[in-house]
């Protein structure tokens, strides 16, 4: 198997980063939604996992393709 180039590795650790944002977004508007709906602390942390895994799946999925490519051409 092949070595990736540094320019690649950068690239796919970009998308990583975008993906881990965007599912801090997630998990960020799952403690705005517990907070606004009450509830005790065991809520706060279901809200933080489910908010999370809401946006972080979908743009993982979303980003695979991407990934895929970069590998492919290296």
């Amino acid at each position: 198997m092949e070595e990736l180039t540094e320019s690649q590795t950068k690239r796919i650790q970009n998308i990583d980063f975008a993906i881990a944002g965007l599912a801090l977004l997630g998990s960020i508007g799952g403690i705005m939604y517990a907070k606004k709906s009450g509830g005790g602390a065991l809520r706060y942390v279901g809200y933080w996992i489910v908010g999370g895994l809401a946006i972080g799946v979908p743009s993982r999925l979303i980003a695979l393709p991407f990934k895929n490519n970069i590998i492919k051409n290296g």
